[in-house]
C-alpha cells in the first residue's frame, strides 16, 4: 500500500520550467540532468516494488526532519521491520572499497548509515519496536560496480528481483499497528 506518492522536486520542477526558456549555465544543466537520473532511478525502483504493494507500506520521498535533516527515497514499513532504500541510477563503472565509494566527496553509503541511524532513534524515542534495514539499491543495468562486499548493504541490479522476493516472504500480513506506525 503506497501512502505517499513520489513527485517531481520543487527545484527540477523549477529547472524544467526554466530549460525551454532560457539558456542554462552548464552546471545548472548537468544538474538537471543528474535531478533527471536521479527520479529515473527511483521510479524504477518503485516498478521493481510494485509485488510488494499489497503487503508492506511504501512512502516515497520520506524526510526525516529530528535534529538533523535526512530525506530517504523509498520507506516501506512491514510487520518484519522497516526498509530505508536509497535509489541509485548510476551507469558506468565504479569502485567500492572497506572506506566506501572512491572518487566521492559524499559517500552514499555514508549517507545511509547515517539516515539508518537518525531513523532508528526516531522509532527508539517513539517507542516502535522495528528493525531498521536499509539498502543501496542500484537500478540500472549498465553499471558496473567493483568491490562488492556481501556484508554491504547493497543490491545490485541483477539481484533486485531476489531482494523484492525476500522482502515478500518475510513481510507478513499488514495489521492495523503498522497501518499507524
Amino acid at each position: 500500500m503506497q501512502i505517499k506518492s513520489r513527485k517531481m522536486p520543487a527545484e527540477m520542477q523549477i529547472l524544467e520550467s526554466l530549460n525551454g526558456r532560457v539558456q542554462l549555465s552548464p552546471e545548472i544543466g548537468r544538474q538537471l540532468r543528474n535531478m533527471r537520473e536521479g527520479v529515473a532511478g527511483e521510479r524504477r525502483l518503485d516498478q521493481a516494488l510494485v509485488s510488494v504493494s499489497d503487503c508492506v507500506i511504501q512512502i516515497s520521498d520520506f524526510t526525516l526532519a529530528r535534529n538533523q535533516l535526512c530525506q530517504i527515497d523509498t520507506v516501506l514499513v512491514s510487520a518484519n521491520g522497516i526498509y530505508l532504500l536509497d535509489a541509485k541510477n548510476w551507469s558506468g563503472r565504479h569502485t567500492v572499497g572497506d572506506k566506501g565509494f572512491e572518487r566521492l566527496t559524499n559517500d552514499p553509503l555514508d549517507q545511509l548509515k547515517r539516515a539508518e541511524k537518525l531513523f532508528g532513534r526516531m522509532l527508539e524515542y517513539e517507542r516502535i519496536p522495528l528493525q531498521v534495514l536499509s539498502r543501496l539499491v542500484f537500478v540500472n543495468p549498465e553499471m558496473t560496480l567493483y568491490g562488492v562486499q556481501p556484508e554491504m548493504p547493497i543490491v545490485l541490479p541483477q539481484q533486485l528481483p531476489e531482494f523484492v522476493s525476500e522482502i515478500r516472504q518475510q513481510a507478513g500480513v499488514l495489521t492495523e499497528w503498522e497501518m499507524r506506525v
